[in-house]
């Protein structure tokens, strides 16, 4: 007897430990892939999504505002004239005597849903979801569980860059999701969208991975870090902070937006990855916010011209059009034109890629760049700076490191061009540069339409800093021709062809 005691202690140490110790989260992991040879017709989903559809939650928030409560009881109307039709406000409130101070009222703001991560009540949902249209975190989270049991809980921290949040309720023994955060990850993969709609109750839809690795969409805005997974299971207002889950009922995305002229569903919503996600709720969970590597520089893509023209085989890479002045990427000798293959081992897709990779490091942490400069691949330790304090930095002041007016002239077909001085640059916003081609005039259906915009400054040829049109003209060989180019917003790489 006691011999079997014994080993239900130990089946139970060992059940307890099996699981992934994270931050102070013990969370429940399954990260086998899934049987996609499995032929036989699956008839109901009900046995899968009934152990997750119980770690799903309904959030709805609350801010608290202050109304003047007149004697008249018309304070309500009031309040609702002036937010809604811009009724001006009454002078009287202002000089209000003290017994006549506003109060505070509860105002209903937004619905949405969240996902229960592990059984002492750590919730995982989006920011927006808790932050109102300032930003500002809402006065008051309820969360609503599948049982009927409410809680009021607690912002424990939000992330506007990658739209995450963590809240903590206090209670025990809750239910809550297995993850699976893995990459395996393909497109015609079964998922289901479980969240709160429109604040109906819990709702699950079905559909399929319509795409992975969906980044640079700006729907995060200027700044933010996407890596999307699309889907077309139907995502509605409140769903947002919901789960995505695979066949198997594990977690592996947070819902977050949808593209649509309408404002409903059309079968274009996207979800974070559930491995983004942790990563970005562990910072949360430890810190209170998330501190990010900052490298230095801007990077752009690449496209198959612009990347023949610097020697490359492949597309692949994201290629460095500025080097940012006192930063790591300038200390390690990081140069405009570069091209960063992988951070840490991991190949670089494009340039939301690599800035997404970077910002998976801690500041002070250095990581190795596989870099393509001249024909040449090679290695750079760079120890990365806070992102934070870097972006304080150059909004202080910091920056980027980096001929007489000539006849109009078409160097190439199409596309006609003016030399531009220092002097003029400099009032472009371009410093660095002694001289530039202005594009004049570009044929929208040539071969150049969509490379070159009127109003870009080219300000290298193949390499060569541009004085004057001649130099420019010396420049031009046959076959791909690469440009350097000021579009008016940021610096950019071009990949042009050249035929005799």
């Amino acid at each position: 007897m006691s011999d079997m005691r014994n080993w239900k202690v130990f089946c139970a140490l060992f059940s307890f430990l099996s699981g992934s110790l994270w931050g102070e989260l013990l969370l429940e992991e399954d990260n086998q892939p899934l049987d996609r040879e499995q032929s036989m017709p699956i008839l109901s989903y009900a046995p899968t999504l009934e152990r997750i559809t119980p770690a799903v939650v309904g959030i709805t928030t609350t801010e608290i505002v202050a109304v003047r409560a007149d004697a008249d009881g018309q304070s309500q109307v009031e309040e609702f004239l002036r937010r809604f039709y811009g009724l001006p406000d009454d002078d009287s409130e202002q000089n209000a005597e003290p017994d006549e101070a506003p109060e505070e009222r509860r105002r209903p703001g937004g619905a949405g849903s969240g996902v229960i991560l592990s059984r002492d009540g750590y919730i995982i949902t989006n920011n927006h979801v808790v932050t109102n249209d300032s930003g500002e975190p809402v006065d008051e989270v309820e969360v609503l569980l599948t049982d009927g049991r409410t809680f009021i809980a607690e912002i424990v921290g939000a992330d506007s860059r990658t739209d995450i949040a963590v809240l903590k309720i206090e209670a025990d023994a809750l239910p809550y999701a297995t993850i699976n955060r893995s990459d395996d990850l393909r497109v015609g993969d079964v998922v289901f969208a479980i969240g709160n709609p429109l604040n109906v109750g819990l709702t699950v839809t079905h559909g399929i991975i319509s795409a992975t690795g969906r980044s640079d969409l700006r729907i995060l805005g200027f700044g933010g870090y996407e890596d999307f997974i699309q889907t077309d299971a139907s995502i509605n207002m409140g769903n947002s902070g919901g789960a995505l889950v695979d066949a198997h009922g594990r977690l592996i995305g947070i819902n977050t937006a949808i593209l649509s002229g309408s404002g409903g569903n059309i079968g274009i919503g996207f979800a974070i990855p559930i491995s983004l996600g942790l990563r970005i709720a562990e910072n949360l969970i430890d810190d209170g916010e998330v501190s990010r590597g900052f490298l230095g520089v801007q990077p752009d893509d690449l496209d198959p011209v612009l990347a023949e023209s610097f020697g490359l085989d492949s597309a692949q890479g994201a290629v460095i059009t500025r080097v940012t002045e006192d930063s790591p990427a300038l200390e390690a000798g990081l140069e405009r034109g570069d091209i960063i293959l992988e951070v840490g081992g991991q190949i670089v897709e494009n340039a939301a890629d690599l800035r997404l990779k970077i910002s998976f490091y801690p500041p002070g942490t250095p990581v190795i760049f596989k870099v393509f400069r001249e024909d040449e691949t090679f290695d750079v330790e760079v120890n990365l700076a806070n992102l934070d304090e870097a972006l304080a930095r150059m909004r202080q002041g910091g920056g980027f490191v980096a001929p007489a007016e000539e006849p109009e002239v078409e160097l190439l077909e199409g596309v006609s061009f003016k030399a531009v001085d220092a002097e003029a640059l400099t009032e472009l916003g371009v410093v660095g540069f002694v001289g530039g081609l202005e594009v004049l005039e570009v044929d929208p259906i040539g071969d150049y339409g969509g490379k070159l915009s009127p109003g870009n400054i080219v300000l290298e040829w193949n390499g060569e800093t541009i004085t004057s049109l001649e130099t420019a003209e010396a420049q031009i060989i046959d076959g791909v021709n690469r440009l350097y180019v000021w579009d008016g917003q940021s610096y950019r790489f071009v990949g042009v062809r050249v035929e005799d």
